[in-house]
């Protein structure tokens, strides 16, 4: 049996050369994974038609074969393309704070602000005093990843940073007070760092790490456990160095503190040896971090929280409440769409379904006093002249065939007028393949000059209902090619 879903969710995590994807859906009473998968793709530096085609294929792949195409899509870009800070801000109230923080980010990024998308959130560590931590990213590099994904007719409502989904993984209410913590990312080309305290990110430094012999095993499980081994144990030197470093450069972290808790994300099939090797070196509890506890795995086999961890807690963004929660589109560019909670969303469900019953147990009574009153008249005329017994007769006859016509038309409707609507709707520029009509469906394939206009156009038909396109458009040289699919309300 199919499970129904409240709400669905997309998290994409796209990284300098792989993807993570992870489809979630919201049920009445849990969270869980549908599907994942996760990719590598050419660098965009070397060969950008070649992996933005790829990257295009296996993403429209993931969509038809779940048919999904949500509202809520999170996606995270690759690190290199973020500036991180952190800093201070006196403030009466967390109100207050929000409205002083755009004249404190200009004055921490040294690029000019008018190119830059930002992001940030703001904690109260005092009475008085927020601890803010924001984020930057380049305009032209945020609108190339959202004209890529367009073009897959997805629209993100969450740009978000891979840091803050990373420690939304850790920060948890069941985790309480954290101490002083350490966030390990090991990606196959480079390793985040970030320090944990009081439930905010303090420090954060993005490491480039390209070693072809580590590269090599990240992208592959079946090499020897030794050699996994002998590569972890020399990145968890770098590592522990690496962290050193950070609580030496955080000034908000005195010097007599040191880290008591350690948390591994990614590091593919280096997961477990690099966990042991840094705890041995650090001597310090590391623990790789999992799958939360609200959230179970339905993806059967297909989720691999070695790689696609981030993407997780990017799908989790729009199904649940975070810890840090900061989102780099602009007001302007954020879909227009009201959200409510699951409560609304069964109360408003089971009034309608109230409603519903109400009218038709209405409609039943109604029904049984018309007809008993025919009934009553029925008896009457018969008593009177018995010879109308013929007309009866006929009248159920013609009623029967009635029926019949009805029963016809509605399973399969004129098609005559459908074809006139199409041929007065669609443009000039605009020619089809293919028609197929299914009872109260139509599918139809072409060609136009502009296709991404056709489905606003059909919608503005009485005839058509809940348009949408199937997979995504293509150019070829007759022009964009497209299927696209509708319901049919019949002939107005």
């Amino acid at each position: 049996m199919n499970t129904f879903y409240l709400e669905k969710s997309l998290g994409i995590d796209i990284r300098e050369e792989s993807v993570a994807i992870t489809l979630l859906g919201k049920t009445f009473q849990s969270l869980k994974i549908i599907d994942a998968d996760y990719f590598k793709i050419p660098f965009l530096s070397e060969d950008k038609e070649k992996s933005e085609k790829f990257f295009l294929e296996k993403t429209n792949s993931f969509l038809i074969k779940n048919n999904a195409w949500p509202e809520n899509l999170t996606i995270s870009l690759p690190r290199t393309h973020y500036s991180f800070q952190s800093f201070e801000l006196p403030a009466p109230d967390l109100k207050s704070a929000h409205a002083m923080v755009q004249f404190e980010l200009e004055r921490h990024f040294s690029s000019n602000t008018d190119n830059l998308y930002f992001g940030y959130h703001a904690s109260k560590i005092k009475e008085s005093l927020f601890h803010v931590m924001s984020v930057a990213v380049k305009k032209k590099t945020a609108h190339y990843y959202l004209e890529l994904l367009n073009r897959l007719n997805l629209k993100p409502g969450i740009i978000d940073v891979p840091t803050f989904s990373n420690a939304n993984l850790i920060l948890t209410p069941s985790t309480g007070s954290l101490p002083l913590s350490a966030v390990v990312d090991v990606g196959s080309q480079g390793i985040e760092l970030s320090l944990l305290k009081n439930r905010h990110i303090d420090f954060s430094i993005n490491l480039p790490f390209n070693d072809p012999d580590f590269k090599q095993g990240f992208f592959r499980t079946t090499l020897e456990e030794s050699y996994y081994e002998k590569i972890a144990e020399g990145l968890a030197k770098i590592i522990v160095e690496q962290l050193q470093y950070a609580l030496e450069s955080s000034r908000n972290i005195d010097e007599t503190e040191s880290v008591e808790m350690i948390y591994l994300l990614g590091a593919g099939p280096y997961g477990p040896y690099l966990a042991a090797q840094i705890q041995k070196r650090a001597e310090v509890s590391t623990t790789r971090v999992g799958i939360p506890s609200d959230v179970s795995d339905d993806s059967k086999g297909d989720f691999r929280n070695a790689y696609m961890a981030t993407s997780l807690s990017l799908g989790l963004r729009e199904l649940k409440r975070s810890e840090i929660e900061a989102n780099l589109l602009s007001a302007e560019m954020k879909p227009k769409r009201k959200k409510h909670s699951a409560k609304f969303t069964i109360g408003l469900a089971t009034a309608a379904v109230l409603l519903l019953i109400g009218l038709f147990v209405n409609k039943i009574i109604r029904q049984n006093v018309i007809i008993a009153s025919l009934d009553r008249q029925l008896t009457e005329v018969k008593k009177q002249a018995e010879s109308l017994q013929e007309i009866d007769r006929e009248y159920d006859y013609l009623g029967n065939f009635i029926n019949t016509l009805n029963s016809i038309e509605k399973k399969f409707p004129s098609k005559l007028p459908i074809l006139a609507e199409l041929s007065k709707t669609l443009a000039k520029d605009t020619w089809l393949t293919n028609i197929k009509i299914d009872k109260n469906n139509m599918e139809i394939s072409g060609y136009s000059n502009t296709a991404s206009r056709l489905v606003p156009v059909l919608e503005s038909s009485p005839f058509f209902t809940k348009t949408r396109f199937v997979g995504s458009i293509t150019s070829q040289k007759e022009g964009e090619k497209f299927t696209i699919r509708t319901e049919l309300q019949g002939n107005p």
